[in-house]
């Protein structure tokens, strides 16, 4: 703008028709590029997908579409969330994150996913989301601020340290925890072989060894894991944590369980989570945790 008065007062001072030609070109681009600056960004309906809840320290994927509803094509539309605003439940900075631009075609509505970074646990408020653009010409900036109303979840840090085991106190009267391999058949691999016990079904007695003059051998079966497991907030007690840690600690326990395919239950300060297993029970106890109160 600064260059235009200039080139303008030039041409006036020395009468220059060709420099009151380019001076009002470059002033009539200038209107045109603002005018399309705005418009690429005019009539963009947002629409919040989904946040996909993450531990602590990773990127939380926010999801989300915008649809074009004015059958024209959108050019390098950016959408990013405000840096440095604080959350309002955690008073954390949500930092800065990763901008995504995508062109919109006309009549179609195009994702976007948006990352932001985390730093403590429990539900955040998704910051405001920013959309911008500079087409065709960067030489303006336009931008629409938009609340998306909606939280993500950040579940607790894991424990590193698995030194940290629950004690015998924890598992519950069904079950056996002290054995690794078990006598049950089916999907699991096989690990040796031990004497024949009383109670031993047929099936479970190697036969073609017992033929060999080897005596009754009963299979075993490694990693098949019966046990019903109580983790209990009380139980992290024993160990010279603090209360993040014990946090921590029980999500570790969580995540060991069900990588084993266990099933277990959680018995937390403000209501219990009866023994299961799944991805379902998975994400309800890692919720629970991520929701307990602070310090």
């Amino acid at each position: 703008m600064v260059m235009l008065f200039a080139m303008l007062a030039g041409s006036i001072n020395y009468t220059l028709s060709m420099g009151f030609a380019f001076t009002f070109l470059l002033a009539s681009l200038a209107n045109i590029a603002m005018l399309h600056t705005w418009r690429n960004l005019l009539h963009c309906q947002v629409q919040f997908l989904k946040a996909v809840p993450v531990f602590v320290g990773q990127n939380a994927m926010i999801e989300l579409t915008i649809t074009e509803t004015k059958y024209r094509t959108r050019y390098a539309i950016t959408a990013k969330f405000k840096a440095n605003e604080l959350d309002k439940k955690s008073k954390q900075p949500t930092s800065m994150h990763l901008a995504t631009t995508e062109d919109i075609t006309a009549a179609t509505t195009q994702a976007f996913h948006s990352a932001l970074k985390t730093q403590t646990r429990g539900l955040h408020r998704i910051p405001r989301l920013t959309l911008c653009t500079e087409f065709p010409l960067s030489l303006f900036y336009a931008w629409s601020y938009v609340d998306l109303n909606h939280d993500y979840l950040v579940y607790p840090t894991p424990a590193s340290n698995t030194d940290f085991q629950p004690s015998s106190i924890a598992f519950s009267s069904q079950s056996n925890a002290e054995n690794t391999t078990t006598n049950h058949q089916g999907d699991e691999d096989f690990s040796g072989h031990r004497p024949y016990q009383l109670g031993d079904t047929p099936k479970q007695i190697n036969w073609k060894a017992s033929s060999r003059g080897l005596g009754l051998l009963t299979k075993q079966y490694e990693s098949f894991s019966p046990s019903l497991i109580h983790f209990s907030w009380a139980d992290t007690a024993h160990f010279n944590l603090n209360y993040e840690q014990r946090i921590s600690l029980l999500t570790r326990w969580v995540i060991d369980a069900n990588q084993r395919k266990q099933r277990y239950g959680l018995n937390l300060p403000r209501g219990n989570i009866a023994p299961s297993n799944g991805e379902m029970h998975y994400h309800t106890c890692l919720k629970a945790l991520a929701l307990m109160e602070t310090a």
